[in-house]
């Protein structure tokens, strides 16, 4: 009676191997397919560091002017006014950067969003490859002249080492994330459902060995391993018509 299962070993060992081989497949392609969807995020504060300029440098607020900007398109009469800032030859300020990664599909986009701050948690924005900055001409009853909307980055000391500690920095994230998101996708597409596949494969073949042992019957066993492996197949093949 020790014998009654083992004519039932070779098609449970198709139907794990079936199981496995879908298992992997269907997570591959759904993992693919949900690569190519469109998303968005921040990395906050990849890089950060204290700068100081070899000139006072005259800028406009950028709060302000957008509240300028809103009041012209809304037609208010009393219109929001322009403060000005300084930033002062010297002294230092913070000059950090997040990042907007831009997901499409396998590309991904990223853009810097620096800014430098200055006192009361104000903020310029600052475009680090810029050396001459940005300007615009202001004629009203508080301002007269041209001023900065982003300050010159060349008058920032030591300017070149700046720029390129900031290339690197930039590069080193960046290449950190490919390397990330290759090991993330590796495991979900393979290890995870392997690892799930070979867990199920052993505690199958375990309880096939217990009824063995005790000159039980495997059909119940090979029948549920086979009830199993139909979604999996089943959503495997429409995965392959809709590929195709």
């Amino acid at each position: 009676m020790n014998d009654v299962g083992k004519n039932k070993r070779v098609p449970l060992i198709v139907l794990l191997v079936v199981f496995a081989i879908c298992n992997i497949f269907d997570c591959l392609v759904v993992n693919e397919y949900l690569s190519r969807a469109t998303t968005s995020f921040y990395e906050r504060d990849f890089f950060s560091t204290y700068v100081s300029f070899s000139e006072d440098i005259e800028c406009v607020s950028p709060i302000s002017l957008v509240s300028r900007e809103i009041d012209e398109a809304l037609g208010n009469k009393e219109l929001s006014k322009i403060k000005t800032l300084t930033i002062q030859k010297g002294k230092k300020y913070k000059l950090k950067s997040d990042f907007l990664i831009v997901v499409r599909g396998k590309k991904r986009d990223y853009r810097d969003q620096i800014k430098l701050v200055l006192d009361d948690h104000e903020s310029l924005p600052v475009d680090l490859y810029s050396a001459d900055g940005k300007t615009k001409e202001f004629h009203d009853e508080s301002l007269d002249g041209t001023y900065y909307t982003e300050p010159p980055m060349s008058k920032v000391e030591s300017y070149e080492e700046l720029l390129s500690e900031y290339k690197k920095a930039r590069n080193d994230f960046i290449s950190s994330q490919h390397k990330k998101i290759n090991l993330t996708k590796f495991l979900h597409s393979i290890i995870i459902p392997l690892t799930v596949s070979v867990v199920i494969s052993g505690i199958v073949l375990l309880i096939h060995r217990l009824l063995m042992v005790k000159g039980r019957s495997a059909t119940p066993l090979v029948i549920t391993v086979a009830i199993l492996d139909v979604p999996m197949v089943v959503f495997a093949v429409f995965l392959l018509v809709a590929l195709w």
